[in-house]
């Protein structure tokens, strides 16, 4: 049978960076949790002027404002005297320049990190062994801009697919903002002429922190009307996305750095079911909600008097807490029952025996509020964020919508 709950996740979300925890300061702490209100009072309160910097530098970086946080965090990490700020301020150009497919760049800043002495953790190395593998390809760019719509299937675990085309095929590829970057079996690397590079890596999904894979880039993909160059793919053998003895299998996984460059993704539910991408003309702005942890997609959501940041992952059949939520608003754990829960992705199956169950949550995300029965608190805290938003609220509107220009996200009748 399918597997339940969160069925699909980044292969590389695991791709977080972050400051050393040890001996925190107010900043290093407001950063490792994006916490992009702390960041915004201490780039006014900060004790220090590199400080204070920092803060303003991540939290420009966190709402998508690459040019002016770069100008912010690039001196920092040359001239601060402090060497915990320098390093802080490496890793937060390195989240930029991942996102930007700017693999040079991000090596380089890690580079900086290793010579100020600061010892790397896994998830650090894990980056920078990914970007040194690409450290000679272009960055990715949009070849042709465009605005359109492609129709959407939805397969047996309920994920939503659409046509692309690459190397003169195409083929079905799950949508999921989940991934930090996009992700295809050997087989369908084939079958789109996906060139691939020298050298393996790892890299983390939802059951395994050291998944093995290659990386391959796309010459050129089509996105309905638009047009990718140098596009990014994680490479998995066919295996790690084949799941109920084969009864499931995934190709293709189209993730986060292909919606960011495409400026707006929707999907809407009319007499069928269409994703549209790029512009929309006479679309009413939405509130500011949106943050890009990298390559992640978090928004800020409510929960009575709980402000959460929550990952947003169409590839999740569930919205799911995970334990960093109920440490810092207890209130939520009203109620709440042990409940083992059962946790697929690619390369297995994870069982967390520590899990929780809570037995009603009302999320507030913009305007609208969504209720959800019977939601799993999964043991493991994740800095960054407090839970994941899957299908099961995604689907309780008639569309939802990212607009990566004013950084908004919304979910709507």
């Amino acid at each position: 049978m399918i597997l339940k709950g969160r069925f699909l996740a980044a292969a590389v979300a695991g791709l977080v960076l972050a400051c050393s925890a040890s001996a925190e300061t107010p900043v290093e702490a407001a950063i490792r949790g994006n916490d992009v209100t702390a960041l915004d009072a201490l780039a006014v309160s900060a004790a220090s002027a590199d400080e204070r910097a920092l803060a303003r530098g991540t939290a420009l970086a966190l709402r998508h404002k690459d040019s002016a946080a770069l100008a912010l965090l690039q001196p920092l990490g040359k001239h601060a005297a402090n060497p915990a700020i320098a390093v802080a301020a490496d890793l937060g150009a390195a989240a930029v320049f991942l996102r930007q497919s700017r693999f040079a760049e991000v090596c380089r800043m890690y580079a900086s990190v290793e010579a100020l002495k600061q010892p790397l953790d896994h998830d650090q190395m894990q980056t920078y062994g990914f970007a040194k593998l690409l450290t000679h390809e272009k960055p990715m760019a949009v070849k042709r801009r465009a605005a359109g719509r492609l129709a959407v299937t939805r397969d047996m675990a309920g994920l939503a697919r659409v046509p692309v085309s690459a190397g003169g095929a195409t083929v079905d590829a799950i949508v999921d903002t989940g991934a930090g970057f996009s992700t295809l079996t050997e087989s369908a690397a084939k079958k789109l002429g996906v060139r691939l590079v020298a050298g393996t890596a790892t890299v983390k999904s939802t059951t395994r922190d050291d998944l093995p894979a290659r990386l391959g880039i796309a010459a050129k993909l089509q996105f309905g009307d638009a047009v990718l160059t140098d596009v990014v793919f994680i490479v998995l053998p066919d295996s790690a996305l084949s799941f109920a003895e084969g009864k499931y299998t995934i190709d293709v996984i189209i993730g986060l750095p292909v919606f960011e460059a495409l400026g707006r993704l929707e999907l809407a539910r009319e007499d069928r079911e269409r994703l549209y991408y790029g512009a929309k003309p006479g679309a009413a702005p939405e509130p500011s909600n949106l943050l890009l942890d990298g390559v992640q997609p978090i928004i800020l959501a409510r929960a009575g008097d709980a402000n959460l940041r929550l990952f947003v992952d169409t590839g999740a059949n569930t919205t799911d807490l995970n334990s960093s939520a109920g440490r810092e608003f207890p209130a939520l754990m009203t109620g709440a029952v042990k409940a083992k829960s059962n946790l697929g992705g690619a390369g297995g199956v994870l069982e967390d025996a520590d899990a929780m169950k809570i037995p009603a949550l009302t999320l507030s995300v913009g305007t609208r509020n969504f209720d959800l029965k019977a939601v799993t608190v999964r043991s493991k805290a994740i800095d960054g964020h407090h839970g994941d938003i899957g299908q099961d609220l995604l689907q309780q509107g008639k569309r939802w919508a990212f607009d990566f220009n004013a950084m908004s996200f919304s979910v709507s009748e």
